[in-house]
């Protein structure tokens, strides 16, 4: 349970950001280009901050169950070659594919 409060602690904040653009993006109080322009602030300057936030916050006590861990990367690391595979056969603009491929996993 520790794991999951880690994990969503680590993910909310992102849910907040992308509640907040995509509201004022619906609304029309930004235009399109201020979207481009803060989506690279955030993912360039707030980004490592709540990744390292979320480390920071870890219990150095905690007990790590390395077997997941590594079913966990071995899992990602199919879905991102499965992705890679699958997502060029149904998106024809390639500029595109790797946000999709990103936004999926």
């Amino acid at each position: 349970m520790d794991a999951f409060l880690i994990a969503l602690n680590a993910v909310i904040p992102f849910l907040i950001y992308i509640s907040y653009g995509f509201i004022a993006r619906e609304t029309g109080l930004v235009s399109e280009d201020f979207m481009r322009t803060w989506s690279k602030v955030c993912f360039n300057l707030f980004f490592p901050f709540v990744m390292f936030n979320s480390f920071y916050k870890i219990d150095p006590e905690m007990e790590m169950d390395f077997r997941f861990l590594a079913f966990g990367a071995v899992f990602l690391l199919l879905l991102i070659i499965a992705l890679c595979i699958i997502v060029p056969k149904f998106v024809t603009d390639t500029t595109r594919e790797p946000v999709i491929i990103q936004a999926i996993y």
